[in-house]
């Protein structure tokens, strides 16, 4: 009887592990998208800087 506790037990440990690696691999996809694009906003940005203009942080300074 507790084996078939701990059999049952240990199938929803893995149908939630299921879940929680499903949601992890939709996320690393979202974070490699945004990644992405916010490596191309400061590589844009750096080279602005580059050009005399500094960014969006020294600008308020003056």
């Amino acid at each position: 009887e507790a084996h078939r506790r701990l059999g049952e037990s240990h199938r929803q440990l893995r149908e939630a592990h299921g879940k929680l690696s499903e949601a992890h691999t939709q996320l690393i996809k979202k974070h490699k998208r945004f990644v992405r694009r916010f490596n191309r906003i400061i590589r844009t940005s750096r080279e602005k800087r580059r050009r005399g203009i500094l960014g969006w942080f020294g600008r308020g300074r003056g």
